[in-house]
C-alpha cells in the first residue's frame, strides 16, 4: 500500500475530512500509481485548503508531477496523523541566484514519503544553474516542470545530476516549487 493509499484510508475513516479532501486524496493516490489521472476532476485542487494547486501534467505511467503553486508545508496533513516532520535541505545558489525574499519561501528541498519536494521563490539570470540537490534527491533523468514566472510561464528543469535550472521565464521572480519521484 502506497502512503497515498494509506492516507486516503485514513481520510475515508475520519470524519472530519471534507468530500474534497477525500477526492484530492483519492487523486494524489492514483498520480502516486502512475496512473492516467484524467478522469479526476482536477479543479477541486484549486479548492484544496491551499495545499497544492493543479498539476501542471501527467503522463500516463510517469513518476513525474509538476505543480503550480505548491504549499509550503507539503506534509500538512501527515503530521495530523504522527508522521515525522520533514527534514528541509537548504541549497546553495549559485550563479548569482538569490532568494527573492519579501517574506516568500526560501530555496529548500526534501523528501517525504518518497516524493522529493523543491519549493521557494529565487531570483537570478535564467540559463544558468540554481543549485544542485544532494545524492538522492535526484531524479533518474531530466525532468521539465512548468512554474509561474513573474508573471509569465517559465520552464525549471531538474537533471540527473542534480542541477536546478530556470530555463525560460522572467528573472524578476521564478518558483522552483515542484515535486518528482527520485530515479
Amino acid at each position: 500500500m502506497s502512503d497515498f493509499d494509506a492516507n486516503q484510508n485514513v481520510a475515508e475513516g475520519h470524519s472530519h475530512r471534507s468530500q474534497r479532501e477525500k477526492q484530492a486524496l483519492s487523486l494524489l493516490s492514483d498520480l502516486s500509481k502512475g496512473l492516467d489521472v484524467q478522469h479526476h476532476n482536477t479543479s477541486l485542487l484549486h479548492q484544496f485548503g491551499g495545499a497544492f494547486e493543479a498539476p501542471v501534467a501527467v503522463a500516463e505511467n510517469s513518476s513525474a508531477v509538476g505543480f503550480v503553486g505548491f504549499s509550503d508545508s507539503p506534509a500538512r496533513s501527515d503530521h495530523r496523523h504522527g508522521a515525522e516532520t520533514p527534514v528541509w535541505q537548504t541549497p546553495t545558489l549559485l550563479n548569482s541566484w538569490a532568494n527573492f525574499g519579501a517574506g516568500y519561501q526560501t530555496a529548500r528541498y526534501t523528501i517525504i514519503g518518497g516524493v522529493v519536494h523543491i519549493q521557494g521563490l529565487i531570483t537570478g539570470t535564467v540559463g544558468n544553474v540554481a543549485f544542485v540537490l544532494n545524492s538522492g534527491f535526484r531524479p533518474g533523468s531530466i525532468l521539465i516542470f512548468s512554474v509561474e514566472a513573474n508573471f509569465v510561464l517559465g520552464r525549471l528543469d531538474v537533471s540527473s545530476n542534480g542541477n536546478v535550472v530556470p530555463i525560460s521565464g522572467n528573472n524578476g521572480y521564478f518558483s522552483i516549487s515542484c515535486s518528482f519521484i527520485p530515479g
